[in-house]
């Protein structure tokens, strides 16, 4: 790989692995530490790291990993909320263009990245889905595990659509 191609690889991880991310990576390869600094991760929930877990059998790089993981959420989030439109309004039109404007939202750049907000977008989706359809059961759990906000979601969706 000639320079000019390696600084542009290197322009492209360097922009995205930062922040959050960074600890993401190192618990998918890592896991959960009891002692010293890395026991402050304990904060991060386990279900995104354990996917990127699993597929760096597919893909060794954590990074791309982590990416590949957040592409494909974000896609099944896509076809979830076309599904969701479609069950309430019946109107392919009105369905393709919600898709449309999640995807072209300004910060819709952070759920193609090494971020949480896919999955939790999908397992969020995937929960009122399920709850609208009157399959009301295990999926109200599995909100609550990529994010805390879902701890909350589960609490307030229990209430309204258990009555």
């Amino acid at each position: 790989m000639n320079d000019s191609k390696r600084s542009l690889y290197d322009a492209f991880t360097d922009t995205w692995y930062r922040w959050d991310s960074v600890h993401y990576m190192k618990l998918a390869v890592e896991g959960y530490a009891s002692e010293g600094q890395d026991r402050f991760l304990l904060v991060f929930y386990p279900l995104y790291p354990l996917l990127i877990h699993i597929m760096m059998y597919v893909i060794p790089d954590a990074f791309w990993t982590g990416l590949a993981v957040s592409n494909i959420c974000l896609i099944l989030a896509c076809f979830t909320l076309f599904k969701i439109m479609m069950f309430e309004f019946h109107d392919e039109s009105l369905a393709w263009k919600a898709v449309k404007y999640l995807l072209i939202y300004p910060f819709s750049f952070f759920t193609a990245i090494v971020y949480t907000e896919s999955l939790f977008m999908l397992m969020s989706l995937s929960c009122f889905y399920f709850m609208r359809k009157g399959d009301f059961g295990w999926q109200e759990f599995m909100d609550c595990l990529p994010r805390s906000r879902g701890i909350m979601l589960c609490c307030y969706w229990r209430q309204c659509f258990t009555k």
